[in-house]
């Protein structure tokens, strides 16, 4: 074999193995980029199991349906709407961890003013008693009387039935009839659907759940705990 051959066969040795070294070193940096992306995913997703702070339009919960809360005129609320701090409440009337936060957010109430902390209260109905209680509830809203009518739902032992909220309504002044009527629509029924639906695709398994300025909390949360995260928000 002269000598021209076997520079040949040489050269296209050495070409090949370049080739597959390169191909080795594309292939070890693209595992490592996925095992590296993998490595940053977890703790977030662990954090987000477990209820802790994740900052709205983090790329790694995008494939939720809805990211944030958005406040309704439909809901319950204390405080201004332009206050500096707002927070969200997903939670039920019947639990008994639910009444206690009540207490709670009523405290927070009185230590904040409207323009400092917002109060947005969404119900979640996991119960067909749960949803006669809402639905009374948010009929007792349209005449102005949601929490008043909550407190006497909560602090009243008898068993839910028409005769028991339409009492309360009359002890509240409201409309018999207007609150009447409403009981008979599905329009109140429709929004406790839409919140159960709106926990879902925000991936609430419990209640009470906050969302306080882009941020998820598993409740309950006791006052210090509300206190020191409303504190730091009202810092920024």
């Amino acid at each position: 074999m002269d000598k021209k051959k076997i520079n040949v066969i040489i050269f296209a040795f050495a070409s090949v193995i370049v080739f597959v070294g390169l191909l080795l070193v594309i292939a070890y940096n693209t595992v490592a980029v996925i095992e590296g992306i993998s490595s940053k995913s977890l703790p977030v997703q662990e954090k987000l199991a477990a209820g802790e702070k994740i900052k709205r339009g983090d790329p790694l919960i995008s494939d939720a349906k809805l990211r944030y809360p958005q406040a309704m005129i439909s809901d319950p609320q204390w405080g201004d709407k332009k206050a500096k701090v707002t927070m969200f409440v997903y939670s039920e009337l019947l639990c008994p961890e639910c009444i206690g936060q009540l207490q709670t957010l009523k405290s927070i109430k009185k230590k904040y003013n409207d323009q400092q902390v917002r109060i947005v209260w969404k119900g979640v109905a996991k119960s067909p008693t749960e949803l006669l209680h809402q639905q009374a509830a948010y009929c007792a809203l349209v005449q102005g009387s949601f929490w008043p009518f909550v407190d006497r739902l909560i602090n009243n032992s008898d068993e839910p039935s028409r005769l028991l909220y339409t009492e309360i309504a009359s002890e509240l002044g409201l409309s018999v009839d207007k609150f009447n009527e409403c009981l008979d629509q599905e329009l109140v029924l429709d929004k406790i659907y839409k919140n159960n639906q709106d926990a879902v695709d925000l991936g609430i398994d419990s209640v009470p759940y906050f969302f306080i300025e882009y941020y998820p909390y598993r409740g309950p949360l006791t006052e210090q705990e509300l206190t020191e995260v409303i504190e730091a928000e009202l810092k920024k």
